[in-house]
């Protein structure tokens, strides 16, 4: 994904929530008909739950901060990348206020994003687009929180994976999908306490425990690149990174695995995850996202792009 479009997707999504809210607050106005997307039921407008907008300088931060962590975006790890930038992209945006972005809204925002990239989105990313009914945005406790409504409430948004394990010793048969339920809630914290890097220096580089027989299950339980673990501490302690380390706590999200164990199927419920823009080694990138999750008495962490 080319930089410029990033920040270009982002003016977009700013122009298109003011568009939204000034139609609303003026309502008196006839709503345009701008989209022949599927409208869903029974939110189908952006709206706004508190105030809205953040000064000059709060605005440019935010602007400078998803520019950084864009620019340290890698070829070599695209996929950890893009979810990094994702969580990045999501946590700033709550930085506006609180507010819901409609269906309607959210693809007007995917197909500028096409016009300006001269690309349609894949198919998969399409699928899984056309399942959220609203992403609402502010803060839980005082902690910034995104939420996914999904337009199947029973089945809630589904992402197909499908991945075969090929290595006939791993314990995972397959990863069949990824399930967002209805309600799927993301939690943003800034790593940047000593507190706070104790703990990262924790998720990443504790490795999983079970007790008895299951200890070679809890090895392959285990997967951070262990480039992150040689370079964490150093890059915790860097004065200039892209942003602060991001610490992401997951609800109704899970993962479903057929494994070769005893537990055969399971769903890994992902309740954490961190991420480190710009984590690298001797200048060359390292996986920047490492996922947590947890099922009956099995605890699972992954950095993406293994």
């Amino acid at each position: 994904m080319k930089k410029s479009i990033i920040l270009t997707l982002l003016l977009c999504l700013g122009m298109s929530l003011n568009f939204s809210f000034s139609t609303q607050l003026n309502a008196q106005e006839a709503k345009p008909d701008i989209s022949t997307d599927p409208v869903p039921t029974p939110s189908s407008e952006t709206t706004t739950l508190g105030e809205i907008g953040i000064n000059e300088e709060d605005l440019k931060n935010v602007a400078k901060s998803i520019f950084n962590v864009s620019n340290a975006m890698s070829e070599k790890y695209s996929i950890s990348d893009g979810l990094t930038l994702t969580m990045y992209i999501l946590r700033y945006l709550s930085e506006i206020g609180e507010y819901e972005l409609a269906h309607k809204d959210m693809m007007k925002l995917v197909r500028a994003f096409e016009k300006l990239s001269e690309e349609r989105v894949e198919p998969e990313v399409e699928a899984v687009l056309q399942q959220i009914e609203k992403i609402t945005f502010g803060r839980l406790n005082g902690r910034i929180h995104v939420t996914f409504n999904a337009i199947d409430k029973q089945r809630g948004m589904v992402i197909p994976i499908n991945e075969v394990e090929e290595d006939e010793s791993s314990s995972v048969k397959e990863i069949i999908e990824v399930v967002a339920e209805d309600g799927m809630s993301l939690t943003f914290d800034d790593i940047d306490t000593e507190e706070e890097k104790v703990w990262a220096r924790n998720f990443a580089k504790r490795p999983v425990k079970i007790l008895g027989i299951f200890k070679k299950i809890a090895e392959s339980l285990y997967q951070v690149h262990p480039k992150i673990k040689d370079n964490l501490d150093e890059y915790l302690e860097l004065e200039e990174v892209p942003a602060p380390a991001l610490k992401i706590e997951m609800d109704n999200i899970y993962v479903k695995v057929d494994t070769s164990t005893v537990f055969k199927k399971i769903d890994f419920k992902f309740n954490e995850a961190l991420a480190l823009p710009g984590i690298k080694e001797n200048g060359e990138p390292v996986p920047s996202f490492i996922l947590g999750a947890k099922a009956k008495l099995l605890k699972l962490k992954i950095s993406v792009d293994q």
